[in-house]
């Protein structure tokens, strides 16, 4: 046996492999590296054939567990059991007996668990999977380990939620500067929906337009693999979570959509899509409803957060008015422009109608 064997088996652990832990938690770019170098480290050096994370920190989409050595099929107990015994230490209530009577860890249905903590409370449990040859590490030791994970997944949580701002930022800045450049709707709104999946990982997108009697909407543009199936097809105001949404102008986060008795589901029939969430949002335009735009299935099964309907909410105001001026400057066109210069005069001009700012061939009329 090695002498870092024979350490590990007394329960010690060098100085110069903590060290390592930490050069890892300040050199990794995110929570997901730092983890895949943390969990094989600790089940090593607890002897253990499985350990894991369980993180639930506010701001992440979900908790979850990540793991290294955990059967497929024991991943969703582990996490039942990690919530059941967060809603323990949230609520107060007396948590499950610790091995020794020591305070740290719980041990539940065969793990021992330990409470992680930042600065600002729990933000899950590091547990083990102990094993006939586990030889613990001496409590003050584990209670300083686990008190230096919680701080550096805080801090790796903390700076993914801050890149998450600045990526919602940067797409909502994107988003309002192409809805600002010009009119040419169908194409503006496919590339606005690609930013919208792409920003918040959903699958599909959809605009659902009102029609000029309001009373069916229209899907006038889609991404995502729906796309084919779904544009140009209508339906009545008066049907589902669109039409619940326009009728109250109050968007909402729906992440259980199949059991929602207002889900309509013929297009889920249609498409071949089954919808698991969304986010709907009214499309208002100052006082004119104009439509909804709806953001379905958040990849990995994860659920819409938060952070992604506030983002799509911004992105939703700007669309709206984009498309009551869109109709606008279209309805002066046909109205005015052409009929005074011809239903054909762009063709062959340089600089055709194409935005609010006078043609040539309308600005040499005047002169």
């Amino acid at each position: 046996m090695t002498t870092d064997e024979l350490q590990q088996r007394r329960g010690t652990v060098e100085p110069i492999q903590l060290m390592a832990l930490a050069d890892r938690a300040v050199t990794s770019e995110s929570m997901e590296q730092f983890i895949s170098f943390a969990l094989p480290w600790i089940s090593r050096c607890a002897l253990s054939p499985a350990a894991f994370f369980y993180v639930a920190a506010k701001g992440d989409p979900l908790p979850r567990i990540h793991h290294c050595g955990l059967y497929p099929g024991e991943v969703a107990r582990v996490e039942r059991i990690c919530g059941a015994e967060l809603d323990r230490l949230k609520t107060g209530r007396k948590p499950h007996a610790s091995p020794n009577g020591e305070p740290h860890p719980s041990i539940v249905s065969d793990y021992w668990l330990w409470p992680m903590r930042d600065s600002k409370g729990v933000i899950g449990f590091l547990g083990v999977a102990p094993s006939p040859e586990s030889y613990r590490l001496p409590a003050d030791e584990w209670e300083n380990l686990v008190g230096f994970l919680g701080h550096a997944l805080g801090s790796l949580l903390h700076r993914a939620a801050l890149s998450r701002q600045v990526a919602y930022l940067n797409t909502y800045l994107t988003v309002s500067t192409l809805l600002a450049q010009s009119p040419g709707l169908h194409d503006l709104i496919e590339t606005v929906l690609f930013f919208c999946t792409d920003v918040v990982l959903a699958e599909e997108a959809s605009v659902l337009l009102l029609d000029h009697a309001k009373q069916n909407f229209v899907f006038f543009e889609t991404e995502g693999a729906s796309k084919s199936a779904l544009e140009g097809k209508a339906f009545p105001t008066d049907r589902g979570i669109a039409g619940a949404v326009l009728s109250s102008r109050r968007s909402e986060v729906i992440n259980d959509v199949q059991s929602d008795p207002r889900f309509f589901r013929h297009f889920d029939t249609e498409s071949g899509i089954l919808t698991r969430n969304m986010i709907a949002i009214p499309l208002v335009a100052g006082e004119e409803p104009v439509g909804v735009l709806e953001v379905i299935n958040k990849a990995g099964g994860l659920p819409f957060s938060d952070d992604d309907h506030l983002l799509l909410h911004f992105i939703a105001d700007e669309i709206a008015f984009a498309i009551r001026n869109a109709r606008i400057f279209e309805y002066v066109v046909k109205s005015y422009c052409k009929q005074r210069q011809g239903f054909h005069s762009c063709e062959g001009c340089q600089r055709p109608l194409g935005s609010w700012t006078p043609c040539v061939k309308y600005r040499q009329a005047i002169c």
